[in-house]
């Protein structure tokens, strides 16, 4: 019995271990990434540093004089409403494809699918036509208004909805006397709030990340995000790869802090609509 029970604790016990070592090794590129933004520049090339320079304060600087907490402020300023807009329209989009039957309903979901496996580079030439266009070029409008059309979170939120949303729920408020924009904000939204944070995760990422939409759209200096930011630090003779480091690792802080205050509903979301009733 002591020795099944002793057996059992050490099973356990090397178990955690080794998860631990691949947890730490998971955080092993980050912790380089920051130790290296605290160093010279032609120190990074002589060896691989496992422990914190004194370059900080000068990377930091460089940083600021460059303008790169501008582009970090540009960069918020189009990744939240842009955030905002994906899960408002495609939260009511794939709720009304999922619960409403109404004429042209089937082929409404099979543009969707169509639109899904069609590459989103397919139509940069002609998304940066129709911006000029608008004469949106230098604006950040190209990058939040034509986010309410995001096929792939109308997909999301109808598959999901399928298990999620209660149709005799739905259909009790309605004889309550509960209009439909009543039943979708109180109702319906409160039991697609896991997809909507998982979703608002994702497309906050993307957006962040995102390098070739502002770099086609964004002419002026003061507009630039900060992927465009970063890539422009440095002078025509000398790139500052320490200071572009830096200012990566700066720029990663946002993503981190969403994800550690949504990751418990980013995993319920990411599960909940591949289970089948």
């Amino acid at each position: 019995m002591k020795t099944g029970r002793r057996s059992r604790i050490i099973q356990k016990t090397v178990g955690y271990c080794v998860l631990t070592m691949f947890a730490l090794s998971t955080l092993l590129p980050f912790y380089i990434m920051v130790v290296m933004g605290t160093h010279k520049n032609s120190e990074l090339f002589l060896r691989l540093n496992f422990w914190f320079g004194d370059r900080f304060p000068e990377n930091f600087k460089m940083l600021s004089d460059a303008g790169f907490f501008r582009y970090f402020l540009n960069s918020l300023t189009i990744a939240v409403p842009n955030t905002l807009l994906v899960i408002a329209s495609c939260s009511m989009g794939g709720y009304a494809l999922r619960c409403y039957r109404f004429k042209g309903r089937k082929f409404l979901i099979n543009f969707v699918f169509v639109t899904l496996m069609l590459p989103g580079s397919l139509g940069t030439i002609a998304w940066v036509w129709e911006m000029k266009q608008f004469n949106w070029i230098n604006t950040y409008w190209p990058f939040i208004i034509p986010a309410m059309g995001n096929t792939y979170g109308v997909f999301w939120f109808m598959q999901y909805a399928k298990n999620a949303v209660s149709m005799d729920i739905v259909e009790s408020a309605r004889v309550e006397g509960a209009g439909e924009a009543r039943i979708f904000v109180q109702i319906v939204f409160p039991f697609l709030l896991p997809a909507a944070i998982s979703l608002a995760l994702l497309s906050f990422v993307g957006c962040w990340n995102n390098y070739m939409g502002p770099f086609l759209i964004l002419k002026r200096k003061e507009l630039y995000t900060v992927p465009i930011g970063i890539a422009t630090l440095g002078s025509l003779f000398r790139v500052e790869y320490s200071t572009r480091i830096l200012g990566m690792t700066i720029s990663t802080i946002p993503l981190i802090v969403l994800f550690a205050f949504t990751s418990k509903y980013f995993m319920y979301g990411i599960l909940g609509g591949a289970v089948k009733e």
